[in-house]
């Protein structure tokens, strides 16, 4: 992930929340991290079944990842767990 650059997932801006995980900071709302479901204020807890405790480890559980593959995002919306399935972006 690259802070303050536009992109997919990888690159949405976010910062660490308390408790872990990564918090989503802005979603390109032409992307697929959009596509996928994904909005500002969503905390991203896991990748592919991988733990997600920082933005360190999102782009670590997303560097193994080609692009166009599907994967399951575990994410803390509002208090509600669920999973996303986002695409990876190139």
């Amino acid at each position: 992930m690259t802070q303050g650059t536009p992109g997919g997932l990888r690159r949405v801006r976010q910062q660490r929340p308390r408790g872990g995980g990564a918090r989503v900071r802005f979603v390109d709302p032409d992307l697929n991290a959009a596509a996928a479901g994904f909005r500002d204020k969503d905390i991203i807890t896991s990748v592919d079944g991988q733990p997600v405790t920082s933005a360190a480890s999102l782009s670590a559980a997303l560097a193994d990842k080609r692009a166009g593959t599907a994967v399951p995002v575990g994410i803390t919306r509002n208090g509600t767990q669920m999973t996303l399935q986002h695409t990876v972006d190139e």
